[in-house]
């Protein structure tokens, strides 16, 4: 286990509701790390792909008010989320790095 280290001006931030939008980080380089901060109180689900990928509720769930380190394929380049709520308002803070 390594520590996570964060790429220098790698920070994306992504408002969530409940339609589904993405966010591209191709800062990120193939078989990275990505740290994921959800500083809302609501659920949000989240999905890794390409320019178009979507989130819904079949995918990663993450809790309100929590962080999260993700191990990321090669050919990431963006991620989706979206709240189970309506209207639903999180910000989802993506940072690209390498580590755990």
């Amino acid at each position: 286990m390594s520590t996570f280290k964060p790429f220098d001006d790698g920070t994306v931030a992504l408002a969530v509701t409940s339609a589904s939008a993405s966010i591209d980080f191709t800062a990120l380089h193939n078989g990275s790390t990505a740290r994921l901060a959800n500083v809302g109180g609501e659920l949000v689900y989240i999905k890794f792909g390409g320019s178009d990928v979507t989130a819904d509720e079949n995918d990663i769930p993450m809790l309100g008010n929590t962080v999260e380190v993700f191990a990321l394929p090669n050919g990431v380049t963006h991620c989706a989320a979206a709240s189970d709520s309506s209207p639903g308002s999180n910000t989802l803070y993506i940072t690209p790095g390498d580590g755990d």
